[in-house]
């Protein structure tokens, strides 16, 4: 996710869907802590909501002040109005929290903890779901999606966005559920690389038959291509599951995989801000 925020290369995200492969790897472990309290599931959601939500809560404290100084503008295709019911955003970021068209980079990718806090928020009706009638669930996420790449109807405004970003990663989420218990590792690999490589190419052949105008065939931008892509790849890697008991060895290197992996939401949000500061940065030691 990193290295395309800095480089923009349209090819990381088919390189590694990370953002597929994170929602799978929270959705098994969502599936993991509500079966180890199945009778308060209220308790897991409550608890790791608020462990994601305080490097949003400081991102505000920042970067509003620093856009209200500027001078808060918007328009259609950037930034938002500043009021105080969006202002609750900020707190509780079910939907996008308001930014100016200055700061709308930096706020970008608090998209990403307002769709973890929906399927937190779904999590304990849709793993029963899931249990009970596993296909017919995992399918609905794609025929939203679907739907709406062929215009039977439109996800616009503040709910479209909330419901295309949880469908586009809807099934992820879900293979994350079937991977904890355990039912992608005893499916033939012949079929599963079959079906998840059979899926990635067709995400990539809906991705360069309907070019985005701007990012033209970059998936993260095409939403259909993106849930395609995403589900096969997520599949596959599931399946394959790589042992990664060697790591024990390199503490060093396990270290910093732990250390990464527990701050990864911490680093996506705040990645776009450290750029431009970085920028802002080295622009002023060159005045200087």
């Amino acid at each position: 996710v990193g290295g395309y925020h800095i480089f923009w290369g349209a090819w990381l995200p088919i390189l590694f869907p990370s953002l597929g492969i994170m929602f799978g790897r929270a959705g098994a472990l969502v599936a993991s802590a509500l079966n180890g309290s199945p009778t308060s599931p209220w308790r897991v959601l409550k608890e790791r909501g608020i462990r994601i939500l305080p490097p949003v809560w400081l991102l505000g404290a920042i970067a509003v002040p620093i856009m209200l100084m500027v001078g808060w503008t918007h328009s259609q295709t950037s930034g938002s109005s500043l009021t105080w019911r969006t202002m609750l955003f900020w707190v509780l970021p079910i939907s996008d929290p308001p930014a100016s068209t200055f700061g709308a980079d930096w706020v970008g990718p608090v998209w990403f903890v307002r769709t973890y806090l929906w399927f937190l928020l779904v999590s304990p009706a849709f793993l029963w779901l899931f249990r009970h009638w596993p296909k017919r669930v995992l399918v609905i996420p794609f025929l939203v999606v679907l739907s709406s790449a062929l215009g039977i109807f439109s996800l616009d405004g503040r709910s479209g966005d909330v419901i295309l970003s949880v469908s586009i990663f809807g099934g992820c989420w879900m293979l994350g559920f079937a991977h904890h218990d355990e039912k992608i590792r005893s499916l033939p690999l012949a079929k599963v690389l079959s079906g998840g490589l059979s899926l990635m190419a067709l995400g990539l052949l809906w991705a360069f038959t309907h070019q985005d105008p701007e990012t033209s065939w970059d998936i993260s931008n095409i939403p259909l291509a993106d849930t395609l892509y995403s589900l096969g790849a997520v599949l596959v890697l599931l399946r394959l599951h790589p042992a990664l008991s060697w790591m024990a060895k390199r503490v060093v290197l396990s270290r910093l995989v732990t250390v990464l992996g527990s701050s990864a939401i911490t680093i996506y949000l705040w990645l776009n801000f450290a750029i431009f500061a970085e920028k802002a940065f080295l622009q002023s030691l060159f005045l200087a």
